[in-house]
């Protein structure tokens, strides 16, 4: 199960209340990853209130880019950034010089995204391997 803590270092602080794990019976994979992305997605949320001010709040591509970190990094990425940004930035709207400008902001917010994502994940973001069998079918 991949857990996401967040731990006092480097700026980051934690549990918070919305990162309160619910037990359950059975392991499965699909809703622990929405669980897992949903959480990451509100950390990097919240790292965010704590990085920008109102007054200097980033592009929604920096914020897309930052928050895809935070789930990636939860989901057991190093936290490289990307040498391309994701697919939507290729259509053909993007191949304009705003479209590239928007393409490098999700980099941007990606890299920002990564190294607090990294700094933060604490030692329980790993997978729990072997002996635990499931009961449920």
């Amino acid at each position: 199960v991949i857990l996401l803590a967040l731990v006092s270092s480097a700026g980051c602080s934690g549990p918070h209340p919305w990162l309160r794990c619910h037990q359950v019976s059975c392991y499965n994979r699909k809703i622990d990853d929405l669980v897992a992305s949903k959480v990451a997605r509100d950390a990097a949320r919240w790292q965010m209130t704590q990085i920008y001010s109102k007054d200097c709040w980033p592009s929604g591509d920096f914020q897309a880019g930052f928050q895809q970190a935070f789930v990636d990094v939860a989901m057991g990425s190093d936290g490289a950034v990307p040498v391309v940004p994701p697919a939507c930035y290729w259509t053909a709207c993007y191949r304009t010089e705003s479209g590239h400008a928007a393409g490098r902001e999700w980099l941007n917010g990606y890299e920002a995204g990564s190294s607090r994502a990294v700094q933060c994940r604490g030692q329980l973001n790993h997978v729990v391997a072997g002996g635990v069998s499931c009961p449920c079918r």
